[in-house]
């Protein structure tokens, strides 16, 4: 007799039974998904990766610089606008029918080129009633009525813009110019005649606020020294 008997052939080897039923599908679940080698999918990445590197190279750069350039306008003119008062103002007084004639001009386009807006707007709404159905008459074609509608309001804020800076600017030269008259006329008496043609040329020669706030300085010591007190500064001259 043999010392050991030999495992029948085409049995499992030791060592080496196959898994549970159950533990093998619980592995085939928990297997990480393979990645996907789909063409499209790479160049949709690769487009996205150079997408990113375009706005971060090119496009940010190009938005920050236009802000720059419109924050940049923005106050350029805003400080041409208040030059441009004070420098105005050291003219002299106003013309103020000048004043009344501009004013009734302004409100007279604001009112109608408001108007022509609102008349514009009803025109479209009725345009889109008619391809609704709604309505049987024959207005203009949507397309070019939207284009009027759009350059008539462009044109009604730009023309109300310049409208009002020109009205606010002469009111402000007004009021500039009658508080210093008010002011110096109150410290006459206690400046001598030199003073008052240095305080007159000091207007005539003003250029922008810092000049005005100079000469109201000087006005403020002059009364300050003689204990009297001074006019308080209109709206539009503080």
């Amino acid at each position: 007799m043999e010392a050991s008997e030999r495992p029948a052939t085409g049995g499992p080897a030791k060592g080496h039974a196959d898994p549970p039923p159950d533990l093998k599908a619980h592995l085939t679940e928990s297997a990480p998904p393979s990645i996907p080698r789909d063409s499209a999918l790479r160049k949709g990445i690769a487009a996205g990766v150079v997408a990113a590197i375009i706005v971060i190279v090119v496009v940010q750069p190009l938005i920050n610089r236009l802000l720059a350039a419109v924050a940049y306008i923005g106050a350029t003119t805003l400080s041409s606008f208040s030059k441009t008062i004070y420098t105005n103002a050291a003219l002299g007084e106003a013309n103020t029918a000048a004043f009344d004639l501009l004013s009734a001009f302004s409100f007279l386009y604001a009112a109608v080129t408001g108007v022509g807006i609102l008349l514009l707007f009803k025109l479209h709404v009725w345009v889109t009633r008619l391809e609704r159905g709604t309505t049987t008459k024959k207005p203009l074609p949507p397309k070019r009525m939207r284009l009027r509608l759009s350059a008539l309001i462009v044109l009604y804020l730009v023309g109300l813009t310049l409208m009002l800076a020109s009205v606010s600017g002469e009111f402000a030269r007004m009021q500039l110019n009658t508080c210093f008259r008010q002011r110096l006329t109150v410290v006459a008496p206690f400046v001598s005649e030199g003073e008052e043609k240095e305080l007159r040329a000091m207007w005539a020669s003003m250029k922008n606020r810092g000049d005005y706030e100079r000469i109201n300085t000087k006005l403020e010591e002059i009364a300050r020294s003689h204990q009297i007190a001074l006019p308080e500064l209109l709206l539009g001259a503080r």
